[in-house]
């Protein structure tokens, strides 16, 4: 489905609300280095010959996903980073950010 849809496996609507994280499945990771040299954003990294993701520099691009000889890297929605204009303006608790 994702390569209909562009890379990422998940329809717009649920990306604008909660974009996907990649997370490696280590029992499949076959420690090919594929995936931290197709990433532009240096969120992999090799340790132990299993892929490792940095969370925080994971954009969601899908690149790893599609190089993955054995689909050992999967989609994860980060349910924790709301994108709605309120919980910009707000935050999650209704609180509004100070400067």
């Amino acid at each position: 489905m994702g390569k209909y849809i562009g890379l990422n496996p998940f329809p717009p609507k649920f990306y604008d609300r909660y974009p996907p994280v990649a997370e490696v499945v280590e029992d499949k990771c076959i420690g090919c280095g594929r995936c931290p040299n197709i990433c532009f954003f240096d969120a992999i990294k090799m340790r132990d010959r299993v892929a490792v993701i940095n969370k925080d520099n994971c954009t969601g691009c899908g690149l790893c996903f599609e190089s993955c000889p054995v689909d050992a890297i999967i989609w994860i929605p980060d349910m924790n980073s709301c994108q709605s204009p309120v919980t910009q303006k707000y935050g999650m608790n209704g609180f509004e950010f100070s400067d």
